[in-house]
């Protein structure tokens, strides 16, 4: 057991993202055990260094073999072409979706929008389709909740199309007079990728061009964890690339709460495409979505001028309670 831990612990460089391990009790024989070790799939190239001078190995039926050149280099550009293929992909979407270009909601253009990509790494392998039917169910539409300022859920509707399925939100302005107006959406992609969209969490106050720093960080958590819950629905592999970004944000604040408000200075920049975070697991809990997101966080407080997310201690513990 202990020469397991030390391998996964110390002898395997970069660090495997997941592995249980199971110890199975012989009744044959009393104090002596089997070892079962589950090893979560990983994308990226690793090297056995526990031992073993530092070689770098892959498996076939035949069990492990060490790779050579060749391979190595092909292994490497695999993984380059990964992720300049999400890149990719997630910097074509931001500018259809900025632009109003065949976005699965008519939002206004001028307005600023809060945007999540949930990418899994085998979202471009051709051969992964997910049955996106199955989410056209009442019981399964909150799987694809929309990500909205409010506590309640505004009107939404649901409804195939090109891509995959999608459901759309609309808050209604003027009570005396109501005007249905798109909220949002949440594309699920045939390969598996969720693309979240929202224009109330930053664009609600208009003129003000101020948003709550502590409902922006709680609502893109909930976000996280009820959109990682969709995928494993789906039956995604991990691991799955989380992408933040914010349009049109240039000039706006982020009120750090109470009265008056108190702000932050404004951000300089008109697009805040904030670098990716990595989720591995389906089941690590709230604490771990935080952990998971406070990179994200303190990029975009960054933008701010501010050194960090306040609402983290200083043991990387996220302050505030959320479900």
């Amino acid at each position: 057991m202990l020469y397991c831990l030390a391998i996964y612990s110390d002898g395997i460089d970069p660090k495997l993202p997941r592995v249980d391990i199971h110890p199975v009790a012989l009744a044959s024989k009393p104090g002596h055990y089997v070892l079962i070790l589950r090893v979560q799939k990983s994308w990226l190239v690793h090297r056995v260094i526990f031992k073993d001078h530092g070689h770098f190995y892959s498996r076939h039926s035949a069990g492990k073999y060490r790779l050579d050149v060749a391979e190595l280099r092909t292994a490497f550009e695999l993984l380059g072409t990964m992720a300049e293929r999400i890149r990719d992909f997630r910097a074509e979407r931001l500018s259809r979706i900025g632009s109003g270009e065949e976005a699965p909601a008519l939002l206004d253009e001028q307005t600023p929008k809060l945007i999540l990509h949930m990418i899994p790494s085998s979202a471009f392998n051709p051969s992964v389709s997910v049955d996106i039917k199955a989410l056209n169910d009442y019981s399964k539409w909150d799987l694809m909740r929309p990500l909205v300022v409010w506590d309640t859920q505004p009107d939404t509707s649901i409804r195939f199309n090109l891509d995959g399925i999608v459901r759309s939100a609309q808050w209604i302005r003027n009570a005396a007079a109501p005007v249905s107006i798109p909220a949002g959406y949440v594309q699920v992609f045939r390969n598996g990728i969720v693309e979240i969209v929202d224009v109330t969490i930053l664009g609600i106050n208009g003129d003000k061009k101020q948003f709550l720093g502590e409902i922006f960080e709680l609502r893109l958590l909930q976000a996280v964890k009820k959109h990682i819950e969709l995928q494993q629905f789906l039956g995604i592999e991990l691991p799955v690339f989380i992408m933040v970004s914010l349009l049109r944000m240039k000039g706006y604040k982020i009120n750090r709460g109470g009265y008056p408000p108190n702000c932050t200075e404004e951000i300089d920049r008109t697009n805040l495409i904030i670098p990716e975070v990595v989720i591995d697991t389906f089941d690590g809990g709230n604490d771990h979505i935080a952990e998971v997101m406070r990179p994200v966080f303190d990029t975009t407080w960054n933008a701010a001028n501010y050194a960090s997310s306040p609402n983290y201690n200083k043991d990387g513990k996220y302050l505030r309670w959320w479900s």
